[in-house]
């Protein structure tokens, strides 16, 4: 269950992070959303659920390499958020609208191939909100 949990917590963590940065360009406040979401949901009832949910449809190998994928993202947009003379705004208003969705819907797109749906409410709003139906259509990952 762990692994499914810090799977979901990595997701909801990008979202909004995502969210923050486009609404404040602030690296601060953004850091501080990520790193809270992702504790809050290792915490949250809903979260422990949905990784319920998804472990008894979802391969272990596959909950477990998920995670890795989405942590990868994580990670480097945490980085890109902390080093500000690595990483001008621009480069993280790319990442925040194009590279980090992706993430988000190769990923998604995965549990929904094998589960069918995804079994939380907030991962359904990253699926909506970063129209990731239309992005499997173009994405030869899908093809």
């Amino acid at each position: 269950m762990e692994t499914a949990l810090l799977l979901i917590a990595g997701f909801r963590g990008i979202f909004h992070g995502i969210q923050t940065w486009l609404q404040y360009k602030d690296r601060k406040r953004t850091k501080e959303v990520m790193e809270s979401i992702y504790e809050e949901t290792l915490q949250s009832e809903s979260a422990r659920y949905a990784a319920e949910k998804i472990i008894s449809i979802v391969p272990k190998k596959t909950i477990e390499l998920l995670r890795k994928r989405v942590m990868e993202c994580y990670k480097k947009f945490d980085r890109m958020v902390e080093n500000e003379e690595e990483y001008f705004e621009e480069d993280l208003n790319k990442a925040t609208k194009n590279a980090l969705p992706a993430c988000i819907c190769k990923n998604l797109g995965m549990i929904i191939d094998i589960a069918g749906d995804l079994p939380d409410y907030e991962l359904n709003d990253a699926w909506k909100l970063y129209k990731c139906k239309e992005r499997q259509k173009d994405s030869f990952i899908y093809k």
